[in-house]
């Protein structure tokens, strides 16, 4: 398991510490309403060292990873990036990443819940003759991130740099634009020596330390699915609502391309990202439209005096609006299917 550079001051500071991607990290440091309603009201800082980093080095690597991810990378420029999807042969996904080109011959990824080494040996499966290293970093390279609406700002005055376009180089790896929350934010992909530091520098400047729970709370209730806890049977991107996010129709071949196309073109979803609004919910828990099941709770909200879930399922569990029922032990607690985002409650709006 990795160990955040901050492990033992979280220790000390008593943090509700859980595991996270492979790593143990806050997952609070109060309670959730204040800290989700901190992000909201100006930025958050959330340990994210757990995450992985692999490099892929060599001249030939914006062309294999444009025939490996389902984002343009052949046509980025220097500083540029953008998020992918791994998808097998059928177009289901099984990994997710951040990609950033530093050159032309040098990608940074940044695994969004995949498995480093998974992830490269699966790459290495496909680099046959290409001229291309690819390396570990995840001991080198660590992630923190600052999400809210005035992130940037906070990073200006904590004397962090802001990119221009996606990401620019500093503390001995990069800063980039990353919203993890639909609240606008930046990802630190450092070294551990500059992450304490950076850490230091973002609370100074007035963003709140918060856990992993802010996160997955704010993310949910923006409808933003995580890998691999919202993806259990390896979803297709059209039913995970995030096409526009991770997929480019116009950049040529990669595996799993020709499916994906084609349910692009033919607009054939069964399954759908949803959120319901209800009283109770659980990972796992059954939901119900009558006494048909209709999908499984992947991911719970317990904010804003609600409790707000998401998980992919059948249209037949019906439109906004739409009552379903979901099954937690013996009880049948009622829910309603909710636009995505979920529009703000009254506790949120006040």
């Amino acid at each position: 398991m990795k160990t955040s550079p901050l492990h033992a001051t979280y220790t000390a500071q008593g943090a509700s510490l859980g595991d996270w991607g492979g790593g143990a990290v806050p997952r609070g440091f109060g309670p959730l309403q204040d800290e989700v309603d901190a992000a909201r009201a100006g930025a958050i800082v959330v340990d994210l060292s757990p995450l992985g980093v692999l490099e892929l080095e060599g001249s030939d690597t914006p062309r294999f990873c444009n025939s490996m991810f389902t984002n343009n990378i052949r046509d980025l420029a220097e500083g540029g990036g953008n998020h992918n999807a791994l998808t097998d042969k059928q177009g289901r996904i099984f990994g997710m990443l951040d990609a950033y080109l530093i050159r032309r011959d040098l990608l940074l990824a940044v695994m969004d819940g995949s498995d480093v080494t998974e992830v490269s040996e699966y790459l290495d499966r496909y680099i046959i003759m290409d001229p291309i290293e690819l390396r570990d970093r995840s001991e080198e390279l660590a992630v923190l991130t600052i999400q809210g609406p005035r992130a940037e700002e906070i990073l200006l005055a904590a004397g962090i740099p802001v990119p221009e376009r996606i990401h620019t180089a500093w503390g001995g790896g990069l800063v980039a634009r990353a919203d993890r929350t639909g609240l606008r934010g930046f990802d630190l992909v450092i070294s551990p020596e500059a992450f304490a530091e950076a850490h230091s520098k973002l609370t100074a400047a007035g963003a709140r330390p918060a856990g992993t729970d802010a996160l997955d709370a704010l993310r949910v209730l923006r409808g933003l699915p995580r890998w691999p806890q919202d993806m259990p049977e390896r979803a297709f991107i059209h039913e995970l609502g995030i096409r526009e996010r991770v997929c480019n129709f116009n950049k040529g071949c990669y595996i799993g391309q020709e499916i994906i196309n084609r349910m692009d073109t033919m607009g054939k979803v069964n399954k759908r990202l949803t959120a319901l609004v209800s009283e109770d919910a659980a990972p796992g828990a059954e939901v119900l439209r009558g006494d048909k099941a209709v999908g499984v709770i992947t991911s719970v909200a317990r904010v804003d005096g609600r409790v707000v879930s998401i998980g992919v399922l059948r249209k037949e569990a019906g439109e906004p609006g739409d009552g379903v029922e979901i099954r937690i032990g013996e009880a049948l607690v009622p829910a309603v299917i909710s636009p995505l985002p979920v529009p703000p409650s009254a506790h949120a709006a006040a």
